[in-house]
């Protein structure tokens, strides 16, 4: 998991979440989205069997999770401004603040507050007609 996690961080994973409910989804896009959703689910049953992962966490925490780390980071906002003598400490920021995400996720005492989020708690942007 952890690894998924980083790849998809470093890839940019979880920027399409701000244009949901804004543009038309097509059936490929669906599918796509559908075959993702899935994967990372049997990724997550797979954590759960192993013990390496609190067994409340669902494959939309591990989505909600990418789509905020995602987000324009401050290596990008760094990069736009012109410092990039700045941008080793923006790496390594961000870095620690993924490692104390990833550490989150393992079991560990204490419950996280508040239920899991439902499985339609991401697609229902993707389908709202006020978008």
């Amino acid at each position: 998991m952890t690894e998924y996690i980083r790849a998809v961080i470093a890839f940019g994973g979880g920027s399409l979440g701000p244009i949901a409910g804004t543009i038309a989804v097509t059936e490929v896009m669906a599918a796509r989205f559908t075959r993702s959703d899935d994967l990372v689910g049997m990724l997550v049953d797979r954590c759960h069997r192993a013990g390496v992962l609190r067994d409340s966490i669902t494959a939309v925490d591990i989505a909600l999770l990418l789509e905020q780390i995602g987000k324009r980071s401050l290596v990008e906002q760094f990069e736009a401004l012109g410092h990039n003598d700045w941008l080793d400490d923006a790496r390594n920021a961000r870095d620690r603040l993924v490692a104390i995400a990833l550490n989150g996720l393992r079991p560990g005492p204490g419950a996280l507050p508040h239920s899991a989020p439902s499985d339609d708690l991401l697609s229902r942007r993707w389908n709202d007609p006020s978008g």
